[in-house]
């Protein structure tokens, strides 16, 4: 690929920063990319007949052209989902944006992670499907987290493999089929489901990842 051709990809929105008088710096999220970063220029201003500006929890079909360095800008940009509904559930949005800061806190440019990605989209979507039932499950953030952090470290290689013990092997795969969308949350009570929180936490920390402060009450 040539220096001025154009990428293609799908970008999650999990960071908005204002620059300058009426533009924005996003960061976040393409599966086949890592991390980027773009500079959308008028991106605070609101137009009655332009494009909604680009918002959290969003996920954009973008083009654009890589340029000197790794804050870009886009070509164009499309809706592709919208998951801004979980703002409605203050534990939807708490465990929301814990996953965006464990995110930028953790992934790399240029460093392809197409099953975490995946697996963020799912959590993100469970979390905007709480935040709009009529009884939302109140353990919805452990689901989210415990799902995605587990893909995370189970696509770097970290998640232990726990060969040595059959039913814990058997309790990893549930749970990242889980996180990947291939299975439901297993029918565990919310104790049962905190405590696999904190196993998650526990899994992280041991791998020396950066962890934002406990999205939970």
């Amino acid at each position: 690929m040539g220096a001025h051709d154009a990428i293609q990809t799908e970008f999650l929105v999990l960071r908005k920063t204002p620059y300058a008088e009426s533009s924005l710096v996003l960061a976040g999220l393409s599966p086949e990319h890592g991390q980027l970063h773009f500079l959308v220029r008028g991106g605070r201003r609101i137009e009655r007949r332009g494009p909604t500006p680009p918002d959290l929890f969003r996920v954009l079909a973008v083009e654009y052209t890589a340029g000197r360095s790794d804050l870009h800008t886009w070509r164009q940009a499309d809706m592709v989902a919208d998951w801004g509904a979980l703002a409605r559930s203050p534990t939807a949005y708490a465990a929301a944006c814990w996953l965006a800061a464990f995110t930028l806190g953790n992934t790399l440019p240029h460093a392809p992670c197409p099953r975490y990605c995946h697996a963020l989209h799912i959590a993100l979507q469970r979390l905007a499907d709480s935040a709009t039932a009529s009884n939302a499950t109140p353990y919805i953030g452990s689901i989210a987290v415990v799902g995605a952090c587990l893909v995370y470290l189970d696509e770097s290689g970290l998640l232990p493999t726990y060969d040595d013990n059959p039913d814990d092997c058997r309790r990893r795969d549930r749970l990242v089929a889980m996180g990947e969308g291939i299975a439901d949350p297993p029918s565990l009570d919310e104790n049962e489901w905190r405590a696999l929180h904190q196993w998650t936490l526990a899994l992280l920390q041991h791998a020396e990842l950066r962890l934002p402060a406990d999205p939970r009450p």
